[in-house]
């Protein structure tokens, strides 16, 4: 008769109903997705030196008479719709992902974490220094530093192309994230 009693409905509440409901052990505020990758300490002085070699070096708008720089990211942004960050900018990212790194490192070299866009961010770098070094008149040259970004690059990709690698991570591991306060209400 057993069967018969497993057909009809309980009146009494399954286990799933009686059981309190659990706080989330990773909260979206302070914790995100991450990869990890090793990076040597070498790597990062390239970078570094990189970032001063291509801040340094004039582009090839103070030459142009015809369109400045911010001439040409005000037509870019009415044709897409989308703000074209400066130059500068660009490298502030990238020079506060390597300060996330350095902090990471406990030797000459260490797993550290990249967060989702961090491939992104390194590809626009990239390609406007290949871009820069293109250009008539601008002066700055790929120095051998920018294939160390291309060799960190492609370890990001490959983490990234791997889900095992992905893991959940403290915020304030990743590079360009920022744990938020607890959102109110919450327990």
């Amino acid at each position: 008769m057993s069967w018969i009693h497993d057909l009809l409905p309980s009146s009494r509440p399954s286990l799933e109903d009686v059981q309190p409901e659990r706080e989330e052990r990773f909260p979206r505020h302070t914790y995100g997705p991450g990869y990890p990758i090793v990076v040597h300490q070498q790597e990062i002085d390239d970078l570094r030196r990189l970032l001063e070699i291509e801040g340094d070096a004039p582009d090839g708008w103070e030459n142009d008479p015809l369109l400045s720089s911010e001439d040409f990211d005000e037509i870019i942004e009415d044709v897409t719709g989308f703000e074209t960050p400066p130059p500068e900018a660009r490298r502030d990212e990238i020079e506060e992902i390597i300060d996330s790194w350095q902090e990471q490192l406990t030797d000459s070299q260490d797993a550290v974490w990249t967060a989702i866009g961090t491939d992104y961010r390194f590809k626009i770098y990239i390609a406007r220094c290949e871009a820069r070094a293109d250009v008539e008149g601008d002066r700055f040259e790929i120095p051998p530093e920018l294939e160390t970004a291309r060799e960190i690059l492609e370890r990001i990709e490959t983490a990234q192309n791997t889900d095992s690698k992905l893991a959940i991570v403290h915020k304030r591991d990743l590079p360009l994230e920022e744990p938020e306060e607890e959102p109110t209400g919450a327990s």
